[in-house]
């Protein structure tokens, strides 16, 4: 794949789930093991400390073992916490890690895609191309990351390195395929947050309540859709229904609305109409999965 699509793009299908991944340093094996970054409970993370003073770097190395179903063609984390000094490098070969058959070889920022709008033409903060850490940390979004192609190789090595970091971790990680649309979803697209701090006054007016992240609501609508891409959305709500969550970038388009729409996800609402002919429009309600 060389040209970027921008239509919205899902993740589904996660291979590793049944491969080996290892890590060479884990801060806590028995309760911060690498083997959370399988489970997609997001309370349950992979944690890498450093004694150094100068920052971390952390190995993680997947062999997919079974041969993949369809070419792995996108990188993804949950919850990763790594600043924006931070670099991410993937690599990859057929005959076993560090092989003479390598694949791919890229570093990248990790946040090289959430440019702000008009780069270099309204200043910093976001508006002129650098992401603030403030805002990282506010919208916490998943990190999605394109392979530049459709690829095959078993063996997989991801670096993280951070100098400005004493320690690296994440609840989830994504390696599989990738699933954007024909037609992007339509003008009307809306993102809300969903309270979930229930609060009780007292009588002087105070309010208490116990402090919980909000959930981001995604709701929009696809059209235009021909009967294999609203047949393939179908087959994917019946598979995930509304407890099981996947990856999704809402606006995958270079821009601060992919920070803010780039999350781990479950389907809320799913339903498919026939217009006319080979034409079908499939409304879309996305919860973050918390």
């Amino acid at each position: 794949m060389t040209d970027r699509n921008i239509n919205i793009l899902f993740c589904f299908n996660n291979y590793i789930s049944g491969a080996t991944v290892t890590a060479d340093t884990e801060a806590d094996e028995t309760e911060m093991p690498v083997e959370n970054m399988k489970n997609v409970n997001r309370d349950l993370i992979w944690r890498s400390e450093s004694e150094e003073t100068d920052g971390i770097t952390s190995v993680i190395e997947i062999d997919m073992i079974d041969p993949i179903e369809t070419p792995v063609s996108m990188l993804a984390f949950w919850d990763l916490s790594i600043s924006s000094e931070g670099t991410i490098r993937v690599q990859s070969w057929s005959d076993g890690f560090g092989g003479s058959e390598a694949g791919v070889d890229f570093t990248s920022d990790p946040y090289a895609f959430f440019s702000g709008y008009g780069v270099g033409g309204y200043g910093a903060g976001g508006y002129g191309g650098g992401v603030p850490k403030t805002l990282v940390e506010a919208t916490n979004p998943a990190i999605v990351m394109l392979l530049g192609d459709y690829r095959e190789e078993r063996y997989w090595r991801i670096t993280l390195t951070d100098p400005a970091s004493r320690y690296l971790q994440a609840s989830h990680i994504y390696l599989g395929d990738h699933w954007q649309p024909q037609h992007n979803i339509s003008r009307g697209f809306g993102r809300e947050l969903e309270t979930r701090t229930g609060l009780i006054e007292s009588v002087g007016g105070q309010e208490y309540g116990d402090d919980r992240d909000p959930r981001l609501i995604m709701e929009g609508v696809l059209r235009n859709l021909d009967v294999q891409d609203a047949d393939h959305l179908w087959q994917n709500f019946l598979q995930f229904k509304k407890n099981t969550p996947f990856t999704v970038c809402a606006k995958f388009n270079n821009s601060l609305e992919q920070l803010f729409t780039a999350k781990p996800v479950r389907f809320d609402s799913c339903s498919v109409t026939q217009e006319h002919n080979d034409n079908y429009t499939v409304p879309l309600v996305l919860k973050e999965w918390l």
